[in-house]
C-alpha cells in the first residue's frame, strides 16, 4: 500500500512541474513578444495638410503715407489792445458775433484829448487870423518901401512877423493832427473782417496802452495745424500733398503742406505743419481734423498684405509656398499703405507669399491651396 501512495505521489510532482514550465514558457513567449514589440519603431503619422491662400508678389507702385490729427485754426487771428489810456464807455459788440472791418468793437473815454483838440483848433484859427494881418501888412508895407516912405527895417520886422506866424501855425497843425490820431485810439475798430471769439474787458474797466480788449478770428481763410511725430519731419516737405477730413462735417479736403514749424513741442516731441483749408461750409476753427499725407512714393516696390507678416522669434518674416511646403522667409519691411506693407528686403519678384495667418505654419509645413480661395 505504501508503494502505490509513493508512485502517486511522484506522478503528482511531476505533472506539477511540467504544467509550470508550460506555464513558465508561455510567460517568457509573452513577455518577448512585448519587448519586441515595444522595440519595434514606430511609423511615422503623416502631417496633416494645412489649407492655405498663396498670392504672387510683383513690383508696382507704393505711396508711404501717415495719418495725423490736428485742428482748424484761423489764419488771422488777433487780440485788439488799446493805444491810449481811458475807461471804457462802450462795448459795441457780443462774443460770437460776426463783424466788417473797421467795425466798432469798443469806444474809451477820451474827454481830455478831445478838449485839446478843440484848444488847439482855436489856437490854428487865432494864429490863421494873425497870419492874415501881417500878410497884409507886408503887402502895405512893400508899395510903402517902393515909394520911398518906410525904412527897409520897417519892412523886414513885418516879413519876420509873417514867418513867425507862419511857423506857429504849421506847428500847430501837426499838433492838432497827432491830438486828432490820439482821439481816434478811444474808438477800437476791427482791423479785418471776422468774428469776435473773446471779450477781454467790460464796461467801465480802465484801458492802457497794449491792454487787450476784443479776441478776433477771422472765419476765412482757415488751416489745418496738424502734429507730427518727431520720426516722421525729416520726410515732410513743404507741398507735400495733404488729405483732410472733418469728422464732424463729413468732408474731406485736398491741400498742400504750407509751412512747417521749425521747433518741436518740448513735452511731447512733437513736430506741427499747417495746411491752408480751402473753403467749406460749415468749417470753423477749433473743429478737430484728420491728415493723412504722402510721405513718399515708390514707382516699383514689393508688398504684400499686413496679415501675411508675422513676428517669429523676435524676426519679422513671412511664409512662401514652395513645392507644397511652407517656408520661413525674414524680411525688412518699410511702410504701410491701405493695408499693405513694403517690403525691402527678403523677397523676389514671382515669389508665393501664404496669405493666411494660420498659427500651425511652421518651416516646412506641408501647404495646400485653400478651398475657394487658392492662389492669386
Amino acid at each position: 500500500m505504501s508503494g502505490k501512495r509513493t508512485g502517486r505521489s511522484g506522478l503528482k510532482r511531476a505533472l506539477s512541474a511540467v504544467l509550470l514550465l508550460g506555464l513558465l514558457v508561455v510567460v517568457g513567449m509573452f513577455a518577448v513578444r512585448r519587448v519586441k514589440e515595444r522595440l519595434r519603431p514606430l511609423e511615422p503619422v503623416p502631417t496633416p495638410l494645412v489649407a492655405v491662400e498663396t498670392l504672387e508678389v510683383g513690383p508696382g507702385p507704393f505711396a508711404v503715407t501717415r495719418r495725423y490729427t490736428g485742428s482748424v485754426e484761423a489764419v488771422r487771428r488777433v487780440r485788439v489792445a488799446a493805444r491810449m489810456t481811458g475807461r471804457v464807455l462802450q462795448v459795441h459788440r457780443r462774443e460770437g458775433e460776426a463783424v466788417d472791418k473797421g467795425a466798432l468793437l469798443v469806444t474809451l473815454d477820451a474827454a481830455e484829448l478831445a478838449d485839446e483838440v478843440q484848444r488847439l483848433e482855436a489856437a490854428r484859427r487865432r494864429t490863421l487870423a494873425e497870419l492874415d494881418f501881417w500878410k497884409k501888412q507886408l503887402a502895405r508895407d512893400e508899395r510903402l518901401l517902393a515909394a520911398r516912405t518906410i525904412a527897409r527895417t520897417k519892412r523886414d520886422e513885418t516879413r519876420r512877423m509873417v514867418d513867425t506866424l507862419t511857423a506857429a501855425l504849421d506847428e500847430t497843425g501837426y499838433a492838432l493832427a497827432a491830438a486828432r490820431t490820439r482821439l481816434g485810439y478811444a474808438e477800437i475798430r476791427a482791423p479785418f473782417a471776422g468774428r469776435v471769439q473773446a471779450l477781454l474787458t467790460e464796461l467801465g474797466d480802465m484801458a492802457g496802452p497794449g491792454k487787450p480788449l476784443v479776441d478776433l478770428v477771422a472765419t476765412a481763410p482757415l488751416k489745418a495745424v496738424v502734429r507730427v511725430p518727431e520720426q516722421d519731419l525729416g520726410r515732410l516737405r513743404p507741398g507735400a500733398a495733404v488729405t483732410v477730413r472733418v469728422p464732424s462735417l463729413g468732408q474731406r479736403l485736398s491741400c498742400r503742406v504750407d509751412r512747417i514749424y521749425p521747433a518741436l513741442d518740448p513735452a511731447t516731441r512733437n513736430g506741427t505743419f499747417e495746411a491752408r483749408l480751402p473753403d467749406a461750409r460749415g468749417l470753423r476753427p477749433g473743429m478737430a481734423v484728420e491728415a493723412e499725407v504722402t510721405l513718399a512714393r515708390h514707382p516699383k516696390s514689393l508688398a504684400v498684405p499686413h496679415q501675411a507678416v508675422q513676428r517669429r522669434r523676435g524676426r519679422t518674416g513671412v511664409f512662401v509656398a514652395r513645392a507644397g511646403v511652407a517656408r520661413w522667409r525674414p524680411v525688412e519691411t518699410g511702410g504701410v499703405q491701405a493695408g499693405r506693407v513694403r517690403i525691402l528686403s527678403g523677397l523676389e519678384p514671382g515669389d508665393r507669399v501664404i496669405v493666411t495667418p494660420d498659427p500651425r505654419l511652421r518651416d516646412g509645413t506641408p501647404v495646400a491651396p485653400a478651398p475657394g480661395g487658392g492662389s492669386r
